[in-house]
């Protein structure tokens, strides 16, 4: 996702992310649910530090994000990795988090985030961590719908977005075959990064444009197709 975003906010977006991964590691490491929610707790008075100028953690005392902007996101990022931590899980992005970071993200790379970021950005979370294919082929409609909702002005600011969606669509697409031969053949294959890289690279030559599609083909969705 960053390789696609512009230089301006690639610091930004760098500092969200990694605050995502630190408030969703008590769910991702399986740490003892008292102790994660302690570490929700210090983040809630950081917060609180944070509002008053005066920050604790690195990476808002570094300033790539805006202090006001940081202040107004870390609340309902820490609401939502607390609802992830009653999931069972431990893979990918939690859900609840996964969509509140995809709506912060967008705020990031565009003045005005467009109501479907919340739902893409649960189905995203979704496909990384679903296994069953017919689950993530019901993922992958839901975000066909909603980001079909997304204006094409829109789309060139938030290509490191759609990036990422595309790119989770085709790791379930690819899982969904995969599982269907056979859990033999289900392991990663050393082209899947290089597919990945690919299908990054339209998609963004595709949001430039506005043209972001990504159609599923029936029954199997087997063909993804960005723009």
């Amino acid at each position: 996702m960053l390789l696609y975003a512009s230089a301006t906010h690639r610091a930004a977006l760098r500092a969200l992310l990694a605050i995502a991964a630190e408030l969703d590691s008590g769910r991702t490491r399986q740490i003892d649910h008292g102790i994660a929610h302690l570490r929700l707790q210090w983040w809630r008075e950081e917060t609180q530090r944070l509002a008053r100028g005066v920050p604790s953690h690195p990476w808002l005392r570094a300033g790539p994000l805006d202090p006001a902007a940081a202040t107004a996101a870390l609340a309902p990022l820490i609401e939502a990795a607390e609802k992830d931590l009653a999931t069972a899980s431990a893979t990918g992005v939690g859900e609840q988090l996964g969509a509140e970071l995809f709506l912060q993200a967008a705020h990031v790379l565009a003045p005005i985030a467009p109501p479907p970021l919340r739902e893409l950005g649960r189905c995203v979370a979704g496909l990384e961590q679903l296994a069953a294919p017919a689950a993530s082929l019901q993922w992958l409609r839901a975000r066909q719908q909603a980001s079909a909702l997304i204006e094409p002005a829109l789309q060139p600011p938030l290509a490191p977005l759609l990036v990422w969606m595309a790119t989770a669509a085709c790791q379930a697409q690819r899982r969904e075959r995969r599982a269907a031969r056979g859990s033999a053949t289900i392991a990663a294959s050393p082209l899947d990064g290089f597919a990945d890289n690919f299908i990054a690279w339209r998609c963004a030559r595709a949001a430039a444009r506005g043209r972001v599609r990504i159609p599923i083909d029936e029954p199997t969705g087997q063909r993804l197709k960005p723009g």
